[in-house]
């Protein structure tokens, strides 16, 4: 097996104050990439395959906090952005044997999957010369996800010699073929408007919003397998 996984990470702050108060902000940002392929072969029960995969990752996070405070009236403002992006993708294609009645089968099968998602938030949060804090705020995300798989092969049998009871013999065999495709798509769209809270100051104070980020998992292998089960049904013999 053959991975390579990279990645960058950052972030600035810029700050200033006075005698009337101060502020700052601060970004962040950071990716993740990941590449990779095998070529495993793998023996269970009846059937042996041998599948070269590919696959790639990515993922992207940004995020914006700014404060201001004054001096005069103690009033403080924040505000908390931020959003992301992740993808991926990965492929597949095969050749197998299986084992039948008299007989063996070969054939081929490919698929290939993706998923991205995304997210976004935004948050706001005051506190008053009182010490009593207002926060409001956004998120949502969507995703979508496909995927394709199909198969196909061919074999022959016999079917050995077998004596009648008026001592006649026969002997028989045949030609079994299947194929089959299959693709499926998904999609999902969320939205969410976070209440107003009111925090007296002195109490306990919450982070107001917790990211959620989305990392799409490989489709391909686990339909490969029920691709897999399909087949041997498809080659049973009567």
């Amino acid at each position: 097996m053959t991975q390579h996984d990279w990645g960058t990470s950052g972030y600035t702050t810029n700050a200033n104050g006075d005698n009337s108060g101060s502020s700052y902000t601060t970004v962040s940002n950071d990716t993740a990439d990941e590449t990779g392929s095998q070529t495993p072969t793998v023996s269970a029960g009846i059937e042996t395959d041998t599948t070269a995969w590919t696959w790639h990752a990515h993922q992207h996070d940004d995020e914006t906090v700014t404060g201001t405070s004054n001096a005069t009236t103690l009033a403080t403002t924040g505000t908390d952005t931020g959003s992301g992006t992740a993808n991926d993708g990965s492929n597949y294609t095969g050749s197998y044997v299986q084992l039948i009645d008299g007989g063996t089968v070969n054939g081929t099968d490919s698929g290939d999957a993706s998923d991205s998602s995304s997210y976004q938030f935004s948050t706001s949060q005051s506190f008053d010369g009182n010490g009593v804090s207002t926060f409001s705020g956004t998120s949502g995300g969507s995703g979508n996800s496909s995927a394709d798989d199909s198969y196909s092969g061919s074999g022959s049998y016999t079917i050995g010699a077998s004596t009648s009871s008026d001592g006649s013999t026969s002997t028989g065999g045949g030609t079994v073929t299947a194929s089959g495709s299959d693709t499926s798509t998904d999609s999902y769209t969320s939205n969410f408007t976070l209440g107003e809270q009111r925090i007296v100051a002195g109490s306990r104070r919450q982070r107001h919003v917790q990211r959620q980020r989305v990392y799409p998992l490989n489709q391909c292998q686990q339909r490969q397998r029920q691709y897999r089960g399909r087949r041997l049904g498809e080659w049973k013999l009567e």
